[in-house]
């Protein structure tokens, strides 16, 4: 039941997002831009604990954070924008999943694992929005690519 309200209230805030904005997907986003001179972490200073936990130590060979940053939104929703690098130089697909928390550490949320293409030699974007303005933290979750991805289209 928990998980088709989170969906029912993905599809909800994405409509309120498409009315709000003049292009917007719906949240979590993707987008893929060209490689970052120099990689940077930035974090806003509200949230201490937020991080990105990659599933696999041998994914920061392949992969690098080249940003974070959080902002409140409307209503007082928490937006985490995260910046990755694919080293490589094959496309890789990997999964990213985000966990929203409370002021205390108990668990609001967690999005369902967004597939997510790594162009080679690439920064990729990802958005996503907490469906609670209780959000107080938060953990990205970013799984090993397969050797298989070089497979998919």
């Amino acid at each position: 039941m928990y998980r088709v309200m989170t969906l029912i209230g993905c599809v909800l805030l994405g409509l309120v997002q498409i009315g709000c904005e003049e292009s917007a997907p719906l949240s979590p986003q993707v987008r893929t831009a060209a490689p970052a001179a120099t990689p940077a972490v930035a974090e806003s200073s509200k949230l201490e604990k937020g991080h990105v936990q990659f599933e696999a130590a041998s994914t920061t060979k392949l992969l690098t954070v080249v940003s974070v940053e959080t902002e409140r939104v409307a209503k007082g929703l928490l937006r985490i924008t995260l910046r990755l690098q694919n080293n490589t130089s094959s496309k890789l697909w990997t999964d990213i999943s985000t966990v929203f928390f409370d002021a205390k550490g108990g668990k609001l949320e967690q999005t369902t694992w967004e597939p997510t293409l790594l162009k080679d030699k690439a920064v990729t974007e990802y958005i996503c929005t907490s469906l609670s303005n209780q959000a107080a933290d938060y953990r990205i979750i970013v799984r090993k690519p397969n050797r298989s991805s070089l497979e998919v289209p």
